[in-house]
């Protein structure tokens, strides 16, 4: 009886799904130019990054124009992202690929910028990837803003 009470209560937990891993991270985006300063400035709410702007060459403004944590499902069978609104020009959609065994994230983005013409589809004007570990900030250039540039700081946290 406890035998067939065992086996019945493995049947079920192994037809259970495994849980899910979740993926938990912020984005920012940051407006940077070069202004006639004497010390660099950073927005109050860039504290948690500043150290991933603060070696940038020939910038010393950095003003936050977007910010926000998301929690993704790290999911080999069915990608999930998220999809940003960061201004008037760009879009970013993240994607989580993985999360390895020894916590790093694999994330894929993609940012478009508005048409010019309205009715065009959007300009996809950048795509790469990453490989993060828990904790670690990364910083993604080369959205261009007139003589500024917009800048993507990432932060990721694997839930255990």
């Amino acid at each position: 009886m406890l035998y067939a009470g065992l086996t019945i209560l493995w049947a079920v937990m192994a037809a259970q799904p495994a849980p899910a891993k979740t993926v938990s991270f912020s984005v920012w985006a940051v407006h940077a130019t070069h202004e006639d300063r004497p010390s660099p400035y950073f927005d109050a709410g860039l504290d948690a990054i500043r150290s991933a702007l603060d070696d940038l060459p020939f910038l010393n403004t950095f003003r936050e124009v977007y910010n926000k944590q998301c929690e993704l499902e790290a999911d080999s069978e069915r990608k999930t992202s998220e999809t940003m609104r960061l201004d008037d020009r760009y879009t970013l959609s993240v994607t989580v690929n993985s999360r390895e065994a020894d916590g790093h994230v694999r994330l894929e983005l993609r940012v478009e910028a508005a048409p010019k013409i309205e009715g065009d589809p959007p300009v996809r004007v950048l795509t790469t990837r990453l490989r993060m570990k828990p904790g670690e900030m990364a910083a993604v250039r080369g959205l261009r803003r007139g003589p500024a540039e917009t800048i993507l700081v990432f932060r990721c946290e694997p839930k255990k």
